[in-house]
């Protein structure tokens, strides 16, 4: 087993106790208005500190699995299931070979 084969079956296994202790979200994800929802598993995060420009800032962030949102693009938008917000996607902060984090916001 390789090591990004083993970091994306790591991530999905929690991503998935997450959702099941209820840190995770049930959501749909839309890469653009011409493409069809995707349903997946985020995590969000309302009150990340991220250092922009040396200044601590408060961001909302979701972090997803690759294996079922790929890379989304800036204006994508992912809506959550239970609670019906949406987040459209500002900025990619973070990307490795199974999960990306992005700074959004509310759409």
């Amino acid at each position: 087993m390789t090591q990004a084969t083993f970091l994306a079956e790591m991530d999905a296994q929690l991503h998935g106790a997450f959702a099941a202790a209820g840190m995770g979200d049930a959501a749909t994800y839309r890469a653009g208005p011409a493409s069809a929802e995707v349903p997946c598993t985020v995590l969000v995060d309302q009150g990340a500190q991220l250092l922009e420009d040396r200044v601590v800032t408060d961001q909302v962030t979701i972090r997803a699995l690759r294996a079922e949102v790929g890379d989304p693009p800036n204006g994508a938008v992912f809506t959550i299931t239970a609670s019906a917000q949406r987040w459209r996607v500002d900025r990619v902060t973070e990307r490795d070979e199974s999960a990306v984090v992005m700074v959004v916001s509310r759409a």
